[in-house]
């Protein structure tokens, strides 16, 4: 299995076991840049945990199904991912 895809399905154990505070610590530097983002009118003004969930929970989605496989991670289908989470929060 892919390193990238192991450690994402780790990841999302993680913090699903994690406390409120403790994920938020985690995710820090992610939320900075999305609150940067938001006051440059980059991205969507919208709370900023929901931007990144759901630019994020797809990418988890993506793993498991890589892990089951269902899916597989082509350049094409990751070009793909990439656009469609950057869509779902760009302003």
């Amino acid at each position: 299995m892919c390193q990238g895809i192991t450690d994402l399905l780790f990841l999302k154990e993680l913090i699903q076991n994690l406390s409120l505070e403790e994920s938020g610590s985690l995710f820090k530097p992610i939320l900075d840049l999305l609150e940067k983002g938001k006051q440059e009118n980059l991205l969507k003004p919208l709370n900023t945990r929901l931007l990144l969930t759901y630019s994020c929970a797809p990418i988890v989605q993506l793993a498991k199904e890589y892990h089951k496989g269902n899916f597989q991670f082509n350049d094409e289908n990751i070009t793909e991912i990439i656009r469609m989470s950057w869509d779902s929060i760009k302003e």
